[in-house]
C-alpha cells in the first residue's frame, strides 16, 4: 500500500470513525459496495476477487473484522439503497462504490447517515466535496494532465481530436482537462466529436477523423466503448495514435486483442506493477497481474481496516 495514502487518510477517517462507530460487541463491520452485475460488472468481478485475501489480512490482528458485501447493480439508485442498508447494519465505514457516477449518489447518503465512505476508483474531482467522502486514487484532472504531458513531451504529438460521451461527466471532464493542458503545452486542438452511444456512432466518428487527420485521438470512456470503437477502427486509423483513460483498464479490455493496423498507444491507470519485486509481492496476494480495480480495492480495504 502507498505509505503517503495511509498517512493522508488515517487521521481524517479516525476522527469520523470515533464519532460514528457504534459496535460494542467486539465485531467491526466494514461495508463493501461493488458492481457485481450491470454495466460495470467486469471491474466488480476483479474487485470481488480480493475480498478473501483482504479478509485474511484484516484478521491477522486482534480485530474481528467482517466485510458486508452488497451489489449496487452498477446503478446510482441501487447504490443509495446499499448505503442506507449498510448504515442500518451498523458498519463503521463503507468501501465503494467503484465508479464516480455511483459515488456521487453515495456520498450525500453516507454524510446523512454519518458514515465515512472510502472510494477506491472514483476519480471525478467533485465526488469528495463532502466531509464524509474520501478517495484512494488519483483524480480525473491529474490523469488528464499527466496524459497530455506524456503525449506532447514524450510522443511529440502536436494536434489532437477528442471523442467525448456527452452523457457522462467522467468523459466530459477528462476531455476538458486534457484539452486545456494540451493547449497550454502548445498543442493544437483541431476538432471535437461527441456521441451518446459510441458503437452506433463509430462510422460517423471514423469518417470525421479521416477528414481531420490529427496526430492524436483522445477517447476518455469505459472499457466496452473502447473495445467496440477499436474493433470498428480496424485498418482505418493506422496513421493516428489513440490514447485512453483509466476507464479502459479492466479485465475485458486487457483480454481483448487490439486489431492489427490500429495504433492504440497507451492508457493511463491508477495501478501498475512496475518492478519484478512489486509484481511478485502483489501476485502472492492478488493473483497474477491484478488490474487497478483489484489492486485499489485491496488497498482501500486495508486503509479502512487501519483506520478502524
Amino acid at each position: 500500500m502507498n505509505t503517503a495514502v495511509k498517512i493522508m487518510f488515517g487521521p481524517l477517517l479516525l476522527t469520523l470513525l470515533l464519532q460514528s462507530c457504534g459496535n460494542t460487541d467486539g465485531e467491526v463491520r466494514i461495508g463493501v459496495i461493488l458492481p457485481l452485475t450491470g454495466d460495470f460488472k467486469s471491474d466488480g468481478g476483479d474487485a470481488e476477487s480480493v475480498l478473501s485475501p483482504a479478509q485474511q489480512e484484516a484478521r491477522r490482528g486482534d480485530l474481528d473484522v467482517n466485510f458486508i458485501i452488497l451489489d449496487n447493480e452498477s446503478s446510482p439508485k441501487r447504490t443509495i439503497e446499499c448505503v442506507m442498508e449498510l448504515i442500518e447494519k451498523n458498519v463503521s465505514i463503507i468501501v465503494g462504490p467503484l465508479y464516480s457516477v455511483n459515488a456521487k449518489a453515495a456520498a450525500p447518503a453516507a454524510e446523512e447517515g454519518g458514515t465515512p465512505l472510502l472510494l477506491p476508483l472514483a476519480t471525478l474531482p467533485g465526488v469528495t466535496n463532502n466531509k464524509y467522502a474520501f478517495r484512494a486514487c488519483f483524480t480525473d484532472t491529474w490523469q488528464a494532465h499527466a496524459m497530455a504531458d506524456y503525449v506532447f513531451e514524450v510522443l511529440e504529438l502536436r494536434s489532437m481530436v477528442s471523442i467525448t460521451n456527452l452523457g457522462d461527466h467522467y468523459s466530459v471532464g477528462l476531455s476538458r482537462d486534457f484539452e486545456a493542458r494540451f493547449s497550454e503545452l502548445g498543442g493544437e486542438i483541431i476538432g471535437r466529436s461527441y456521441y451518446r452511444t459510441l458503437i452506433d456512432e463509430s462510422t460517423r466518428i471514423l469518417e470525421y477523423l479521416a477528414a481531420t487527420s490529427p496526430d492524436l485521438v483522445f477517447i476518455p470512456c469505459y472499457d466496452q466503448d473502447a473495445i467496440s470503437f477499436l474493433k470498428a477502427a480496424e485498418g482505418v486509423l493506422s496513421s493516428l495514435t489513440i490514447v485512453g483513460s483509466d476507464g479502459w483498464d479492466t479485465r475485458d479490455f486487457r483480454e481483448t486483442e487490439i486489431p492489427p493496423g490500429t495504433d492504440c498507444r497507451l492508457l493511463i491507470s491508477n495501478h501498475f506493477n512496475l518492478s519484478a519485486e512489486g509484481q511478485a509481492r502483489k501476485s502472492g496476494k492478488l493473483g497474477s497481474n491484478p488490474g487497478q480495480a483489484a489492486a485499489l480495492t485491496f488497498d482501500a480495504l486495508q486503509i479502512a481496516v487501519e483506520a478502524v
